[in-house]
């Protein structure tokens, strides 16, 4: 299901430190970043962002997660 407003990231995980998240066109181009904590959920307005396929990338001294979205505006 596309993102048309919003995303609700629910990071959770043991390491409990600050993540990087980041989005990303797919040339490479950061479009957003924002700090979450992890084991909360963060919501992200993705309402101004262009309808396409992101990267969306979570990066802490621990791990990197990549994750493909849809954001749709249609």
């Amino acid at each position: 299901i596309p993102a048309t407003q919003s995303l609700h990231i629910n990071y959770v995980s043991s390491h409990v430190h600050p993540s990087q998240l980041s989005l990303l066109d797919l040339n490479g181009k950061l479009i957003m970043q924002k700090q979450i904590e992890c084991n909360i959920e963060t919501e992200i307005n993705v309402s101004e962002v262009p309808t396409g396929i992101y990267v969306l990338q979570l990066t802490n001294n621990y791990e990197t997660m990549i994750k493909k979205i849809i954001i749709s505006q249609e």
